[in-house]
């Protein structure tokens, strides 16, 4: 796709990588789990800091598929047909990760698991978690050519009219439900999931920023991760009856908070590369990383578990120190791995077909 602002690589690269300093934090936020592995120091402390940087990265994942939608419903030169082909093009990366994921758990983690059900089983359910993308790739690419035509012959207006709708219909209903025990009874597929994410990243690319727009963003951004990171301290109980749980229903990818910060987010990040995205280095960094961010996605657990495994000697995960440096060496050791490993499968003739690029 041809033509495409420059800032939305940027965006791209910085949610992939901001996904690993997710996961590499996940871990802690299972007290027992955090206990048990560093009974010593590990204290609320340690765990109040990752509940923060849980909720500083809980947008990711929206930003991705906000970032999908900026790029697939702005272009003037795609068909119904390109999009079929694109979701096609992805169903031979998931048969193999899929093989390589459920061998790897069988043989080298020595997981007790039978091949061929296991094999049968994902046609349905991901063998491993990262490859939950492709499947919810391949459906979006599936249905883009209708949404496309939707947001082809609606003007602006109407397609935040659209916008506010899924925001209701996915946080209001759990949120109800949560909170007061009211369950909401609606059954709108259309306007759950991701799409909305979609729509809105598509509507955010058009606007232009202004000096209101940032402040709004930035509030949003402050408001999404205070308000998920103090009702889960406040609210979670690590040595109660919830041990070993958070209560972490504002970190769901459609409660309100982290929708705003999600919102909030793309903004931002699209005003800090404008700003940047003419410097030769940051030009180099993303013509780099950028071809190899979807195959990063798809590797990475490999590399989270050589450093949690004492593969290379020593055990570097987030349990064996302080979050706030604990949790950025295992993301960052996790990346640098990941990339390098991309990089060599891309240049394996045949090979590089699992390994494609995120459009």
């Amino acid at each position: 796709m041809q033509g495409r602002a420059p800032w939305l690589d940027f965006i791209k690269v910085f949610a992939v990588l901001f996904t690993l300093f997710l996961h590499a934090n996940a871990p802690l936020a299972n007290w027992q789990t955090a206990v048990s592995h560093n009974p010593v120091t590990f204290n609320q402390y340690y765990w109040d800091i990752s509940m923060f940087f849980a909720a500083l990265a809980g947008m990711t994942f929206a930003l991705i598929f906000m970032y999908f939608g900026a790029v697939t419903l702005n272009s003037k030169e795609v068909s119904f047909t390109f999009f079929i082909y694109k979701a096609k093009s992805l169903i031979l990366p998931l048969i193999a990760w899929t093989i390589i994921y459920t061998l790897f758990y069988k043989y080298l983690m020595h997981r007790d698991i039978e091949i061929l059900p296991q094999l049968l089983t994902s046609f349905f359910t991901p063998v491993a978690k990262n490859l939950w993308i492709l499947y919810t790739l391949i459906a979006m690419f599936l249905i883009l050519p209708i949404l496309k035509i939707v947001m082809d012959h609606t003007n602006t207006k109407q397609q935040i009219y659209l916008s506010i709708l899924w925001i209701f219909a996915v946080s209001i209903p759990p949120f109800s439900e949560h909170f007061f025990n009211i369950k909401i009874s609606t059954d709108l597929p259309m306007m759950t999931g991701y799409i909305g994410y979609m729509i809105i990243g598509y509507i955010l690319s058009k606007i232009k920023l202004t000096k209101t727009i940032l402040q709004i963003a930035i509030i949003f951004v402050i408001m999404g991760i205070m308000w998920s990171t103090f009702y889960s301290i406040l609210n979670s109980k690590p040595d109660g009856i919830l041990i070993g749980q958070y209560a972490g229903f504002f970190y769901s990818r459609f409660s309100f908070p982290m929708i705003m910060h999600s919102i909030g987010s793309f903004i931002l990040l699209r005003f800090i590369a404008e700003q940047i995205i003419h410097k030769d280095v940051v030009k180099k960094v993303l013509h780099n990383l950028s071809p190899k961010a979807l195959g990063i996605c798809l590797i990475y657990p490999f590399w989270f578990t050589i450093l949690g495994t004492e593969k290379i000697g020593i055990e570097i995960t987030a349990f064996i120190g302080n979050p706030f440096w604990s949790v950025p060496l295992t993301a960052s050791l996790t990346i640098l791995g990941s990339l390098m490993t991309v990089s060599i499968l891309k240049k394996i003739p045949y090979v590089q077909t699992i390994v494609p690029k995120l459009f």
